[in-house]
């Protein structure tokens, strides 16, 4: 569960539709969005442990690329669509899966300034 706006947003990535929004204040069930398919602006593997919030929109991470998405009335409207670049992270830190992940410093592409880090439980 997300907070955007004035939603509870729950990414379901088993159900179609993927986004069910809640209302915050009082917990009722506003609306669903967000469907997977192979259509434009159809989701194909979104991931539901990647969310960053704007004043405006929020981003989600789908096969690599990252989508930005804002809510209009009682829907989700796509606005951006960028595929993911490491150093272009939106908080400069990638899951590589369960206990890998990569923070990405400032780079032209020409000097790698990565860092790895290797989760130990």
């Amino acid at each position: 569960m997300y907070c955007y706006k004035n939603f509870i947003v729950m990414i379901e990535d088993r159900n179609n539709p993927v986004f069910s929004f809640w209302n915050a204040d009082n917990l009722q069930y506003v609306f669903s969005s967000g469907f997977i398919g192979n259509g434009p602006n159809e989701f194909i593997n979104p991931r539901s442990d990647y969310f960053a919030v704007t004043d405006s929109s929020f981003f989600i991470l789908d096969s690599n690329i990252e989508w930005e998405v804002q809510t209009i009335e009682d829907d989700i409207q796509i606005i951006n669509k960028e595929p993911i670049i490491i150093p272009d992270a939106i908080n400069q830190m990638v899951r590589l899966n369960n206990k890998k992940y990569v923070m990405a410093g400032n780079t032209n592409g020409k000097i790698m300034r990565s860092i790895f880090y290797t989760v130990r439980i």
